[in-house]
């Protein structure tokens, strides 16, 4: 049989789609002089988790397995969201028109926690058992970095400018909810071990798609919102760096 993110539509040549027509979009956008930092920084999110989602169709980036006795793990998951999270946090920061010290808070923090979920995931890697409660540890540090993240979401988006105002709020709400059911995978799969490494690779995969690909979506189609973005000083414009708004 083959492992689900192989044989889960869209298979992994085609996830690559979502990216070039990004790309398309942001190239388009400098062809014509507008500014093209919202598009470079999506297309670059779902670039990097169609890399990795090739690199497993290679059957590669993973250790452990049913030859091994341990459970597959795949850090090439955790390397793409230590990559790509922080840059979609990026979208929506500048989307709400936050300044550089949230930026900085959420990227920061955003990093911690996965760095958290990953050395929680690898606790079950030792055959003795003798260090796997320390495995929930982590996670709780990983939902404790998660916190400002949920606090910005829920509290801090809205406030940009016009559209781009209203983008980031959907844009984050969407994001919250998905983002907020990855916690719920890793209990399941890497915390618990009640869902097989096959039916975690599907849950895993379902969420990316959407957090990444109809994320991208959501942003790249809404180009006055991303204009309205740029006039309220926030993310780049055709000049170099804007005002941050601060």
């Amino acid at each position: 049989l083959l492992p689900p993110y192989l044989t889960l539509p869209p298979p992994p040549q085609l996830r690559f789609l979502p990216s070039i027509y990004f790309w398309s979009v942001a190239l388009n956008a400098k062809a014509g002089g507008s500014s093209y930092y919202f598009e470079t920084l999506t297309a670059t999110i779902t670039s990097i988790a169609s890399l990795a989602y090739l690199i497993m169709a290679t059957d590669q980036g993973y250790e452990g397995g049913s030859d091994t006795g341990d459970r597959q793990f795949f850090w090439i998951r955790y390397v793409d969201w230590t990559l790509t999270t922080p840059l979609m946090l990026l979208d929506i920061a500048g989307l709400a028109g936050a300044n550089a010290d949230s930026k900085m808070l959420l990227v920061m923090t955003d990093i911690l926690m996965v760095l958290a979920g990953v050395i929680g995931a690898n606790m079950n890697e030792d055959s003795s058992g003798d260090h796997e409660h320390y495995k929930w540890a982590f996670f709780a540090l990983g939902m404790m970095f998660y916190m400002p993240i949920v606090s910005f979401l829920v509290s801090d988006l809205g406030k940009g400018s016009g559209k781009a105002g209203a983008l980031s709020k959907k844009v984050g709400f969407f994001t919250l909810v998905l983002w907020s059911a990855y916690p719920v995978v890793w209990v399941v799969a890497e915390g618990t071990e009640v869902i097989s490494p096959d039916t975690e690779a599907i849950c895993y995969t379902i969420l990316d798609v959407l957090a990444k690909s109809v994320f991208g979506l959501m942003i790249v189609s809404a180009r006055d919102a991303i204009e309205d973005a740029n006039r309220a000083g926030s993310g780049y414009t055709m000049g170099g760096i804007a005002d941050d708004g601060e």
